[in-house]
C-alpha cells in the first residue's frame, strides 16, 4: 500500500482513501467521534501500533500468570490436608510424653512399673482416636515416631519447614539417646499405651441402625460381636494399658458398676484377664456412691464378678 501511494499522484490519492476510525469504531460504534478519512498505509500502521499494544498486555499478564503459577506451586509444596497434620502433631506430641515418662522411670526411686502415658478412648462424637481402630492407629504411629526420636540423630523439622523443592528439612534431634531399634520399639511399647474406657466403646451403639426385618435382639447380638472384635483387636495390637471399667445402657453417657447396664463389659474384661492382660483397671461406676452410699461402687463391681 505504501507504494501505490508514492505511485498515485496526489490529486488521484483521494480515490484511495478509506474511513477509519479505531477507537470510536471498536468501542463505541463510531456513535460518538466520527470516522476518519485516512490513506490505507494509515490505517494498517495506525493497526499495527494497537496489536503491538494487545500482545504486550498478553505478554505482561501471561508473565503474571507464570509468576502466580509459581506462587501457587510454591504454596503446594508446603500445604498439608488438616488431617495429617493433625495426626503427625499428635503422633509427635505423644512420643515427646512417652519419651518424659521413660525419663522419669528412670529418675523416679518410687517407679517400680513403667511410667505410661494413655490416651484414653473418647466420646464417638469427639473425633479422631474414639473409635477402636483410630486408637490403635494412634498409639502405634506414636509409638513409631517415639523409636524415630530415640535411634535418629537428625528428624523432620517439628515446624515442617521445607526447602526450595517442597522437601521437609532435618534438624538436629534433641531426644536421640544412641539406643538401638529394637531397644526403642521396646520402650515406646512400655511407655505408651491407650485407656480403654468399657463404656465409651458402648456408646458406639448409636451407629448400629437396625437392618431390615432385624429385631431389637438381634441388632444388640449384632452390637455385642462387634464391641467383642474391638476388644479383641486391641489386644492382639498390644496397645491396652489401662481400663475404665464401667458399665451404660444403650448409647448414653452413664456411670454404672459392671452388670447394672447393658453392655458385655464382664465378657470384655474376663476376656482380657484370660489373654494376659496385666494393666490396671479402675471400676468407674462413681454414681452408686453419690446415690447410695461410699462402697457400693465397688462391692457392685465385686459381684458382678
Amino acid at each position: 500500500f505504501k507504494k501505490i501511494e508514492e505511485t498515485v499522484p496526489p490529486e488521484e490519492q483521494w480515490k484511495l482513501l478509506a474511513q477509519h476510525s479505531l477507537v470510536s469504531g471498536r468501542y463505541a460504534g463510531g456513535r460518538f467521534v466520527p470516522p476518519e478519512n485516512k490513506l490505507p498505509s494509515e490505517i494498517i500502521k495506525e493497526d499495527l501500533v494497537q496489536l503491538e499494544r494487545s500482545l504486550k498486555f498478553v505478554r505482561e499478564s501471561s508473565a503474571a500468570a507464570d509468576a502466580n503459577t509459581d506462587e501457587t506451586y510454591e504454596t503446594l509444596l508446603h500445604v498439608v490436608p488438616v488431617a495429617d497434620y493433625a495426626k503427625d502433631q499428635t503422633s509427635r506430641s505423644y512420643a515427646e510424653a512417652g519419651i518424659y515418662a521413660m525419663e522419669r522411670t528412670a529418675k523416679s526411686p518410687y517407679a517400680n512399673e513403667p511410667i505410661t502415658i494413655a490416651p484414653e478412648n473418647i466420646f464417638p462424637e469427639m473425633g479422631y482416636g474414639s473409635h477402636p481402630e483410630e486408637l490403635i492407629e494412634l498409639v502405634q504411629d506414636a509409638r513409631k515416631m517415639m523409636t524415630k526420636m530415640l535411634t535418629e540423630k537428625f528428624i523432620e523439622d517439628p515446624g515442617r519447614r521445607r526447602d526450595r523443592h517442597g522437601n521437609i528439612i532435618e534438624v538436629p534431634n534433641p531426644s536421640y539417646t544412641g539406643m538401638t531399634t529394637e531397644e526403642a520399639e521396646k520402650k515406646a511399647e512400655e511407655h505408651i499405651k491407650a485407656t480403654i474406657d468399657t463404656q465409651h466403646l458402648g456408646m458406639w451403639w448409636k451407629s448400629f441402625t437396625p437392618l431390615p426385618g432385624e429385631t431389637k435382639e438381634q441388632r444388640k447380638e449384632r452390637f455385642d460381636s462387634w464391641y467383642m472384635e474391638e476388644v479383641e483387636k486391641m489386644r492382639k495390637a498390644n496397645i491396652i494399658g489401662h481400663l475404665h471399667v464401667v458399665d451404660g445402657i444403650g448409647a448414653g453417657h452413664h456411670h454404672l458398676p459392671v452388670g447394672q447396664g447393658d453392655l458385655p463389659v464382664k465378657e470384655a474384661v474376663e476376656y482380657l484377664k484370660k489373654k494376659g492382660y496385666k494393666g490396671t483397671m479402675i471400676a468407674e461406676g462413681y454414681g452408686e456412691d453419690s446415690l447410695f452410699g461410699a462402697g457400693r461402687q465397688m462391692t457392685e463391681t465385686w459381684r458382678a464378678f
